[in-house]
């Protein structure tokens, strides 16, 4: 390569380390050895070169990939044996030294197809006895074989893992795959049998029996996944405590307790909060999703937000301008760093063209890192309980997960400020903070929790809750009354058995901007409740009759809107706050196949019922998200705006559409007001082309770009 360190790298004399870099690539070599072509033409020097004229200033280079294979000199492993003699990973080093970029070391933790063949013992086993694989293709064939944690594998990886500590200058490590089997249960081996045997003196349950033993069961599982990551760090650290040791994340949203992973506990064993955002699996709402989630654990904490360059993961195409330019800079205005995964191609060499692309993005990023990062503007909080994720949740996760999307959707696109908050790591002052608090059918509230809510809205806070909130038990069954049914001011009564109901006519500032006429369709059931103290308003309807296939139908699968059966929203004043519940289900109804735009307004209606404002509010199309976020005595405001191509589908069988991925080529036009309700001395747009005028204490702007920012002065 042409260029050279010296002409590369503008941190030049400031050498950051590794957690610093904004602008990372993950380079995966999980490499076969089938054919000598594999790797024949390897060279790190040309790798990191083009990696560094393109502006990449950190790398995660292969120790260890899911085949086994090991890409150093190693006394444990097996080398892949298409490497002959050399020694990749201390060739990427040098090139590294050569080109300012930092490395670091990746070691896949629990997939390993060389280890599973040799040591048939280690493998992670389901309830049959039977191997677990993960099929990562849409082919249906599983090509990476799982390890168990409690097997001999941890031994052969810390020795491995202190190996490179010991005798590479990584500056960091990155731990992948720590997750029990994503699909199904685990892990039967003999040493898990053996293991949870000793410690309880029972067997294993086989199947989900939602009792003692099953909670002992998921908890042996977190305590393995825990022991093992704690062990790999230990190894990292021992040679090389200065290095930043990442452990993979399967705690977020979108996974549930068959990763054997908790959203805290396992997070914080990490250096870096780090989130997945594979938008064509997680949707595009989830880098800003993600990377809000994870840094809402540990905000003091750095943050890696990863992404593949690839339009669906590992087709070795390459994602449009607009939409990487999306997905890292919605993470990047938090602070996060941004990380794009690459694969090598069959020779060990890479694409260079992405590279073109990504040297615009990483170019542009590096430029606007002082206005990235911040505080956050506290409004609204929702609830993430893992107690309700696991086990009211338990294996259908549109109970729990589905609501949590549907309150983060509507909060987004209503343009509200929006963290979470975990049961793991709840208090008073955190809750203190946010004037509105979502509980998104949070079924399991214990009484630590049902304290804290009830101080919270007595002194002042909003709580918004819905459906099955507080109804259930520590181990998820149905309690006889809510556990808050002081602070919702009314009490359980029983089921509402319907398929679909529909909602109307709510009136006042809760119903504003959704017809009085309009039948808003809920998908399930609702609750019957009592009042004591609480204000029913509104309609709730029942549909007709249940529907009874196949004899008894009306028309398709929804029964129309049929008699009133309840109030469809309660409002109870307590102390100086007040409590909203929804007795069906509002945040999943928005997250649903028959998700409606007055879901969306109702769910903002109860925001503004606070009666809070913030210091700056936005109002911007539903496709923009906004951050507010201050620093160093000024606002920073950051305006993603989402522009979607059409999506058309192929229908092999009316069950198994062929659905292409939601993608932007195209940049966004549109308009955007900033509302200040704090003194301000200018406002100016980062973008030139970007429109701006001031109305008084109104901001408007024209934008046409996909990253915005609008940097407010204040007096």
């Amino acid at each position: 390569m042409a260029v050279t360190k010296t002409e590369c790298s503008p941190l030049r004399g400031k050498r950051l380390g590794y957690t610093d870099v904004l602008c990372k690539v993950h380079l995966d070599m999980h490499t076969p050895e089938w054919s000598d072509e594999i790797l024949s033409k390897f060279d790190a020097d040309e790798i990191v070169g083009t990696l560094a004229e393109a502006g990449c200033r950190a790398m995660v280079v292969f120790a260890k990939d899911t085949y086994g294979n090991a890409y150093y000199n190693t006394r444990y492993g097996h080398k892949n044996r298409c490497m002959g003699e050399r020694d990749f990973l201390r060739e990427f080093l040098e090139a590294g030294e050569r080109y300012d970029v930092r490395m670091a070391a990746y070691f896949c933790a629990i997939w390993d197809n060389l280890a599973c063949e040799e040591h048939p013992d280690w493998q992670l086993c389901g309830p049959d006895g039977q191997p677990c694989c993960d099929v990562v293709t849409n082919d249906g064939i599983p090509r990476w074989h799982s390890v168990c944690h409690n097997s001999g594998i941890a031994d052969l990886m810390e020795h491995m893992v202190e190996e490179v500590a010991q005798n590479y200058p990584v500056d960091g490590f990155h731990l992948d795959m720590f997750n029990m089997d994503f699909g199904s249960l685990s892990c039967y081996c003999d040493n898990c049998r053996r293991l949870f045997r000793e410690a309880t003196g029972k067997d294993l349950p086989t199947v989900p029996t939602w009792d003692e033993t099953w909670r002992e069961f998921l908890e042996f599982r977190y305590a393995s996944v825990e022991r093992y990551m704690q062990r790999l760090r230990a190894a990292a650290h021992r040679y090389a405590p200065d290095a930043a040791v990442l452990l993979n994340y399967h705690g977020g949203p979108g996974f549930d307790w068959r990763t054997g992973q908790m959203p805290v506990r396992h997070a914080l064993l990490s250096d870096l909060g780090t989130i997945e955002t594979y938008t064509p699996m997680l949707g595009t709402l989830y880098p800003g999703m993600g990377t809000r989630y994870v840094r809402s654990i540990a905000p003091e904490r750095h943050t890696e937000v990863v992404s593949w360059r690839m339009n669906r993961v590992t087709d070795f195409t390459t994602k449009p301008l607009a939409q990487v330019r999306w997905e890292l800079f919605g993470s990047m205005c938090f602070g996060a760093g941004g990380m794009l995964i690459d694969q090598t191609l069959q020779s060990g060499l890479i694409d260079p063209y992405p590279y073109k692309r990504f040297a615009q993005v990483f170019a542009e990023a590096n430029e606007k890192q002082p206005y990235f990062g911040g505080t956050t503007q506290r409004h609204v909080a929702i609830y993430y309980s893992c107690k309700s994720r696991d086990y009211y949740g338990r294996c259908t996760q549109e109970k729990f997960q589905q609501p949590v999307i549907g309150a983060y959707k509507a909060c987004i696109e209503n343009h509200f400020d929006v963290d979470f908050l975990f049961d793991e790591q709840v208090s008073r002052e955190k809750l203190a903070q946010y004037p509105v608090v979502i509980l998104p059918n949070t079924a399991i509230l214990d009484d630590t929790e049902c304290a804290l809510f009830a101080d919270y809205v007595r002194e002042g806070g909003t709580l918004l809750a819905s459906f099955d909130t507080s109804l259930y038990d520590r181990m998820g069954e149905p309690l006889n009354d809510f556990r808050l049914a002081e602070v919702f001011g009314l009490h359980y009564a029983g089921i509402f058995d319907c398929d679909t109901c529909f909602v109307r006519n709510i009136p006042g500032s809760l119903g504003a901007g959704v017809d009085s006429d309009c039948y808003v369709l809920v998908e399930g059931q609702a609750r019957n409740v009592r009042p004591d103290g609480a204000a029913g308003l509104g309609d709730l309807h029942d549909s007709f009759h249940k529907c009874r296939v196949p004899e008894q139908f009306y028309s398709h699968s929804v029964h129309p809107p049929y008699t009133r059966a309840m109030d469809a929203v309660y409002v109870n004043k307590y102390g100086k706050g007040k409590a909203l519940y929804y007795p069906w289900n509002i945040h999943a109804a928005y997250a649903s196949l028959h998700e409606l735009p007055e879901h969306r307004i109702l769910l903002r209606n109860a925001v503004r019922e606070a009666g809070f404002t913030p210091n700056i509010e936005v109002e911007a199309p539903l496709n923009v998200d906004a951050a507010v976020l201050q620093q160093n005595g000024r606002w920073v405001v950051h305006l993603m705006g989402f522009n979607g191509m059409h999506q058309a589908c192929t229908l092999p069988d009316l069950n198994r559409p062929i659905r292409p991925s939601i993608r932007m080529e195209e940049p966004p036009v549109y308009y955007a007001s900033l509302h200040m309700h704090i003194p301000f001395t200018g406002a100016r747009a980062y973008n030139e082309a970007t429109e701006l005028t001031r109305e008084g204490n109104t901001v408007r702007l024209l934008c046409k770009d996909v990253h915005e920012i609008i940097i407010i002065e204040t007096a």
